[in-house]
């Protein structure tokens, strides 16, 4: 069966210490009995435009800054045992795993299901730049509909299969520990898939450039161990 994944000679990755642990009745029973393992979340260091401008399939590099949190990332990550690490493609995702990989023998697979969301026309464009150019599609957006199309883009129903996708094999992976470097909107969105929240939920959760998000699995419940982690 096709996957939609590609194993890596070598890559790279880092993780800090999550301090954030929610009480229990942020628990969350899911349709699905995940396996028991810890899953963590990385997203990519900061890179060209980032917060600046929507970038989404835009393949942007690290920034020096981002590089510093990709190095601290690295650092973090090689202090645990991980059994496997997935990628986005993307290269600002691939150059923040960069440096762990370059010194951990570890299997990686490049998940094209772990992509940020096609911005389509929007992409490269600031938020005051879209407000002007199509100011009704910002309204529609702003409703937070899963029908909502982003102009020659991606609308958030095909993200949210495909984010739902990518969860399922994370959860099939055997292993204790796996790491994934990948994107803000996607960690939003799979926050949501193993907390049994809906997906219009997502803008709850914020997730730092070059952070580390925590999920343990256990017993068929999926808890947020740490949010945010970064140096």
């Amino acid at each position: 069966m096709n996957t939609g994944c590609v194993k890596l000679e070598t890559g790279n990755l880092k993780l800090g210490d999550c301090q954030l642990v929610l009480p229990t009745d942020s628990l969350h029973q899911h349709s699905t009995v995940f396996p028991d393992k810890e899953l963590l979340l990385v997203r990519h260091g900061t890179s060209r435009h980032a917060g600046e401008r929507y970038i989404g399939r835009t393949d942007s590099p690290l920034t020096p800054q981002g590089h510093e949190q990709a190095y601290w990332l690295a650092e973090r990550l090689a202090r645990l045992p991980i059994d496997k690490v997935y990628s986005s493609p993307a290269k600002r995702a691939r150059e923040t795993l960069q440096p762990f990989v370059d010194g951990t023998p570890v299997e990686v697979l490049v998940d094209a299901d772990l992509q940020e969301i096609d911005f389509g026309a929007w992409e490269g464009l600031s938020f005051e730049e879209i407000h002007v150019q199509f100011p009704e599609l910002v309204s529609a957006w702003a409703l937070n509909r899963m029908d909502f199309v982003f102009p020659g883009g991606e609308s958030l129903e095909v993200f949210w299969k495909r984010v739902c996708r990518a969860g399922e094999r994370l959860a099939a992976t055997p292993g204790d520990r796996i790491a994934v470097v990948t994107h803000g909107g996607v960690i939003r969105y799979l926050l949501c898939y193993f907390l049994a929240l809906p997906p219009e939920q997502h803008r709850i959760f914020q997730i730092d450039l070059g952070s580390i998000t925590t999920l343990m699995l256990q017993e068929g419940f999926a808890t947020v161990k740490g949010l945010n982690a970064h140096g």
